[in-house]
């Protein structure tokens, strides 16, 4: 999944990047005049871990950062390490993936399009960032089948750990809203593709015709 610079989850992601190193001043709607010299000067007055995550800042926003693995795995701090890991594990979802992680970064973009720190996040009312299958289908009021087919289809965000699925809550309020909207999830949508209806009335043509078979 490409984030375009235009889209206002590229620069709230930007934004997470940089305020783990306090570079957050660096950056507005674009890439400031000032952070484009530093790119331009490898670095400048920044540490090399700092202009890693620079480095990381650019890529993500139009790819001219050049980041090198070597680096991210020699450079980067545990914490910076992390937070980029779970990152590439929310492109595994899409868009829901990063405004999940967006969600629990605390970060969003204003009316104005600039990506700034939320003043609340949406799950601060909870210490849980991750709760189970059946919790999950508690506050959706659905049935767990239900939760898991979300998964799959990724409407949700979800890890395994030890055969065990846990859901992040910041997905789960996602999907809420959205339900609230009216707009459908992309197991809802699957399901009524033409191509799902046209296989359902197929088989049920195969069943009919069986029965008047046995019938007759």
């Amino acid at each position: 999944m490409n984030l375009s610079p235009e889209c206002g989850q590229a620069r709230a992601v930007v934004m997470v990047f940089l305020m783990s190193v306090h570079l957050e001043h660096l950056w507005r709607t674009r890439p400031t005049a000032e952070a484009l010299k530093l790119l331009a000067a490898n670095g400048g007055y920044l540490s090399s871990g700092e202009f890693l995550i620079l480095q990381i800042a650019f890529e993500i926003w139009d790819g001219r950062g050049h980041v090198h693995l070597a680096d991210i795995m020699t450079m980067l701090d545990p914490k910076r390490l992390r937070l980029l890991s779970s990152y590439l594990g929310a492109l595994c979802y899409g868009g829901p993936g990063v405004e999940a992680w967006l969600a629990e970064h605390s970060v969003s973009c204003n009316e104005n399009g600039e990506a700034m720190p939320l003043e609340e996040s949406p799950a601060s009312d909870s210490h849980l960032a991750w709760v189970t299958v059946a919790d999950a289908a508690q506050q959706l009021g659905v049935a767990r089948s239900t939760v898991l087919n979300w998964i799959d289809k990724c409407d949700l965000v979800a890890n395994r750990v030890s055969g065990k699925w846990w859901v992040s809550v910041s997905s789960i309020r996602l999907v809420v809203a959205n339900r609230k909207r009216g707009a459908p999830t992309r197991a809802e949508r699957s399901a009524k593709s033409p191509a799902r209806e046209q296989e359902k009335a197929r088989r049920q043509g195969l069943f009919a015709d069986h029965d008047t078979a046995e019938a007759v």
